[in-house]
C-alpha cells in the first residue's frame, strides 16, 4: 500500500463571504489570485474544473491554474488527483517523462 498524504494551504477572500447565491469562483482577466497568480488569458474548462494560464508573481513563471468548481464531490476528486501528482512528481524529479508538474495547491475559498 502507498500512502500519500496532502495538507492544503488555505486564503481566504475579503470580498466573498460563503452567502453568494453563485458559489463558484469567477475568472476575471489581470486580477491577482491568492495574492500570488496574476490571471493572463483563460484555458478552457472541463467536468469538474476550468483551466487559467497565470504569472506566479513569486517564481516569474508562466502556469496553469486548474480551478476546481465548488461542490464537494469535485473537491474530493481533485485531493485524489493531487495525491496522485504528488506521488508521480515524487518518484520522477528530474521530469524524465514529462508528466504535468504540479508546483503549488491551495483552498481559496470556502463558500460550501
Amino acid at each position: 500500500m502507498i500512502l500519500v498524504t496532502t495538507s492544503l494551504h488555505e486564503f481566504a477572500s475579503f470580498f466573498r463571504t460563503g452567502f453568494e447565491e453563485d458559489k463558484n469562483f469567477h475568472v476575471v482577466l489581470n486580477s491577482v489570485i491568492a495574492g500570488r497568480y496574476h490571471v493572463t488569458e483563460y484555458l478552457g474548462s472541463a467536468a469538474f474544473s476550468k483551466a487559467i494560464q497565470a504569472h506566479d508573481l513569486h517564481t516569474g513563471m508562466d502556469v496553469c491554474v486548474k480551478i476546481i468548481k465548488n461542490k464537494k464531490d469535485f473537491f474530493y476528486r481533485s485531493l485524489n488527483e493531487i495525491k496522485l501528482l504528488k506521488y508521480v512528481n515524487k518518484h520522477d524529479p528530474a521530469d524524465k517523462y514529462h508528466i504535468l508538474w504540479l508546483y503549488e495547491y491551495f483552498y481559496y475559498q470556502v463558500s460550501e
